[in-house]
């Protein structure tokens, strides 16, 4: 009912629009007429006003005059109302012109008089007038809607947050206006901008002040409770800084998201949203043109192994998206695996094509079964241990999982004839110095091992940095310290870590396998590392504590393993692709039988559950393995 009278009432708005739009424009043509001729009404201009008010109201509504919402208009909506006044005027015009109908001003002037001007300057007085009338109507509607929004203020003590506005730009105008013809819980008590030309001004009534770098001083002087940054055209680096001056002042900050996500120009208050994790990132994020992945996955078999982890259920989640045949994901957690089949059941349906299973990529015999069940062309292999203090204490359990298990899947890769297999790497497999990253980096030897003997199989690599809201990554744990409002450890001042996105992540393994042609090891262009110390001390901001006062960092000291700063690239021999943000590490030689004479020792030696053997059986097997720091 209510939806019907909300119809019914815009329905009787317009129809009353445009029946004072016809009065209007009827008493337009009258005066142009008395304006220009000086003689009364007769019959024959009544009838030429009826056919140019008809005109005039087919115009009108082709224009789409009356689909706007004119309490909101913009500069854009009067010109619609102008062109379809001067299409209508010009129509007429010429049909009368070209049809020799006489002219209905003939029966009024003497016979010297020049018809054609006359007619000519009846036809622009008048559509001038009309668009001038029309239009004029209409902005004394916005005027008044306006006028009464205004008598309530925009900062209704205990009733709105006080809110400044970072940015004076479009985002900004659009913004107050949404405040202003709402009942939101913000109040707008000024705006921030580093434009001089601006500062000292006022934007819709608000005054404006800057520069940007003074937030905290101006919030605090306008009491503010809210900080709103609405720059969704800023450059990442720009729009880090201001997060960061923002964080620092302590208050709710929320965000317009970039231009590119903006869904809707007239409502950015309901696209608003706190600052996220990857606000914090320092860099603009890497996106991927989807078009090859989603021919390389549409139609086809896919399997995930570890589908149940962080990069693994975004994997599936994307993978999903461009319609696979069928999705296999393989995890050894059930509850993994069940949040991401149900999750997945939600979204596309009880029939969606997907098949979830509990296994081991160490049990070569079980993944045998489901490679022969479902003969996937393509392998994205996620499964493995990741965490490094974990594997320094139980080094011959990463043997057995991240070796044994890349060497499982991607046997059967081969055996069964699989179009690309796609192993999930690391950065600390570059120069590694810990057990984790020394097995990543023979993971990558055995795949481009095996596609140098497979015929049918194309096997790469793809090595990340960080992933910002993985399972293994910093900011999990100290999200749930500073919830508790805990002291977060930081292993050393200066220790660094490249980071990227879950999506980012996930765009780029899709995206290798597209591009790949057997062998490769991609690598992101990350941009600069990030300091772990910021990056705790933003988080504690982002939460609304003061570092140091509310939340303190303490540093313990590298863990076994552990090194200050991270590599992406294992040499200087870097090959470039066409996508910018992607390169291909250079190949470097194998030797197959050496490859698989350490990969039986390490089997032996993880078999042998000693840990003291199994590390050396790894450091014999790598050569850029250099531990140090460790208890084993």
């Amino acid at each position: 009912m209510k939806k019907l009278m909300a119809f019914v009432s815009a329905k009787r708005r317009r129809i009353g629009l445009f029946v004072l739009d016809i009065i209007i424009a009827a008493l337009g043509f009258a005066f142009s007429w008395i304006l220009i001729m000086g003689e009364r009404i007769n019959t024959e201009f009544a009838v030429y006003v009826l056919c140019s008010l008809g005109t005039l109201s087919v115009a009108l509504f082709a224009f789409g005059c009356y689909s706007r919402i004119w309490r909101y208009a913009q500069l854009s909506d009067y010109f619609r109302v102008s062109g379809a006044v001067i299409v209508s005027s010009l129509l007429l015009h010429t049909v009368s012109r070209l049809t020799g109908q006489p002219s209905v001003i003939q029966s009024v002037i003497t016979p010297s008089a020049d018809v054609a001007k006359l007619m000519y300057a009846f036809s622009v007085v008048a559509c001038i007038v009309n668009i001038v009338c029309l239009c004029a109507m209409r902005m004394g509607y916005y005027v008044l809607k306006n006028m009464r929004k205004s008598v309530v203020p925009q900062c209704n003590e205990g009733a709105r947050k006080r809110t400044v506005i970072i940015g004076g730009g479009q985002a900004c105008w659009l913004l107050l206006a949404e405040v202003q013809h709402s009942n939101c819980e913000y109040g707008v008590v000024g705006v921030i901008d580093d434009d001089a030309d601006k500062i000292g001004r006022n934007i819709q009534g608000v005054p404006v002040f800057g520069p940007i770098e003074s937030v905290g001083d101006i919030a605090a002087r306008l009491n503010a409770d809210v900080i709103i940054i609405a720059i969704p055209s800023a450059s990442k680096e720009n729009r880090t800084r201001i997060v960061d001056l923002c964080n620092e002042t302590g208050l709710e900050v929320r965000i317009i998201p970039e231009i590119h996500n903006i869904v809707d120009s007239r409502k950015l208050m309901s696209q608003m949203r706190k600052i996220n994790t990857e606000d914090l990132l320092g860099r603009d994020v890497v996106t991927m043109d989807v078009v090859e992945s989603a021919s390389l996955i549409g139609g086809r078999v896919v399997m995930v192994t570890g589908g149940g982890g962080s990069i693994g259920s975004e994997l599936c989640r994307q993978i999903m998206t461009y319609r696979p045949k069928q999705l296999i994901i393989v995890d050894i957690s059930e509850n993994n695996a069940y949040e991401i089949q149900q999750e997945l059941l939600t979204e596309y349906g009880p029939a969606a094509p997907l098949a979830v299973h509990i296994a081991s990529v160490r049990d070569y015999a079980k993944m045998k079964v489901l490679f022969e069940r479902y003969r996937p062309a393509l392998v994205f292999h996620a499964a493995a241990h990741k965490h490094v203090p974990l594997m320094e204490t139980d080094p011959e359990e990463a043997l057995k999982n991240n070796i044994g298990g890349t060497y499982n899947v991607a046997c059967l890769a081969d055996k069964y004839c699989v179009s690309r297999f796609v192993l999930i790497s690391s950065d600390k497999a570059v120069n590694p110095t810990n057990v984790m990253g020394a097995t990543k980096r023979f993971c990558e030897m055995l795949v481009q091992y095996f596609d140098g003997r497979s015929e049918g199989t194309e096997y790469c690599a793809v090595r990340f940095g960080n992933v910002l809201g993985s399972n293994g990554s910093v900011i999990p744990l100290f999200t749930k310290l500073i919830e508790q409002k805990k002291d977060l450890p930081v292993t050393h001042p200066e220790i660094t870590r490249y980071f990227m996105t879950i999506p980012e992540a996930v765009s780029l393994v899709l995206r290798a396998g597209a591009m790949a042609k057997g062998g490769e090891i991609f690598v992101l262009d990350m941009g600069q590392p990030v300091k772990i110390a910021d990056l705790a001390r933003k988080l504690i901001r982002l939460h609304g504590y003061v570092p140091d006062r509310d939340i303190r960092i303490r540093y313990v000291g590298l863990r076994p393993g552990e090194k200050l700063y991270e590599e992406l690239l294992m040499g200087d021999d870097l090959e470039a692709t066409k996508h910018g943000k992607i390169f291909i590490e250079g190949k470097a030689f194998v030797n197959g039988d050496r490859l698989m004479t350490d990969y039986d020792n390490i089997c032996t030696a993880a078999e042998s559950n000693d840990s003291r053997r199994a590390v050396e059986a790894l450091l014999a097997a790598v050569p850029t393995f250099r531990r140090e720091g460790s208890k084993v």
